[in-house]
C-alpha cells in the first residue's frame, strides 16, 4: 500500500507508470517525447520505479555507428513484458533520435486532426501529403517529411496511403 501511495501522489509519475503498463517497455527518450516531461524528471521517476521493483532494466542499447560516445540508452521494462515490447521500444527510440521523424510525426498528427478526421477519410495520396507539407514550409526537404508522414499514417494510424 505504501508503494501505491508513493506513486499516486505525483501526476507525472503516474503517467510514467501507466506508459509502462500500456507498452511494457520504454527508454528515457521515449518517455520524454511521448509524455512531454523533462529529462531530469524522467530519470528520477525511472529511478523511483526501479527502486520499488515495478520496472527493471531489460537491455542496454547497442552503440550507434555514428555515435561519438556518451552513455548508451537503457530499455526498461515491466517484469512481465515480452521481447516484442522491448524490440518495439528499441525501434521507437531509434526513430525518435531523428529530428526529421519527430517533425513528420507531429505534422502527421496535425494532418489527421485538421484534414483527415474532419472529412472522415480512410485513405490519402502521397501527393496530397506532399502538397500539404509544402504549404507548411518545413525546414527539411518536403519529400523526406512527406515520406515519413506516409509511413507513420499507414503503419501507426491505419490510414491507406496511395503512392
Amino acid at each position: 500500500m505504501d508503494k501505491l501511495v508513493k506513486i499516486l501522489e505525483t501526476k507525472d509519475l503516474r503517467s510514467v507508470l501507466f506508459y509502462f503498463i500500456d507498452y511494457g517497455a520504454s527508454t528515457a527518450l521515449i518517455l520524454q517525447q511521448r509524455l512531454k516531461l523533462n529529462e531530469s524528471k524522467v530519470y528520477r521517476y525511472i529511478g523511483k520505479l526501479t527502486n520499488l521493483d515495478i520496472i527493471e532494466p531489460a537491455i542496454r542499447m547497442p552503440r550507434e555507428t555514428r555515435s561519438k560516445g556518451g552513455p548508451r540508452a537503457v530499455v526498461f521494462k515491466v517484469p512481465d513484458a515480452d521481447i516484442v515490447q522491448v524490440n518495439d521500444a528499441i525501434s521507437l527510440h531509434r526513430k525518435l533520435l531523428s529530428p526529421k521523424y519527430r517533425v513528420a510525426e507531429e505534422l502527421a498528427q496535425i494532418l489527421l486532426d485538421e484534414y483527415i478526421e474532419p472529412k472522415g477519410l480512410k485513405e490519402i495520396t502521397k501527393r496530397e501529403i506532399l502538397v500539404w507539407v509544402k504549404e507548411r514550409k518545413v525546414l527539411f526537404v518536403a519529400g523526406d517529411i512527406a515520406e515519413l508522414m506516409a509511413r507513420y499514417l499507414q503503419h501507426e494510424r491505419g490510414i491507406k496511403v496511395w503512392r
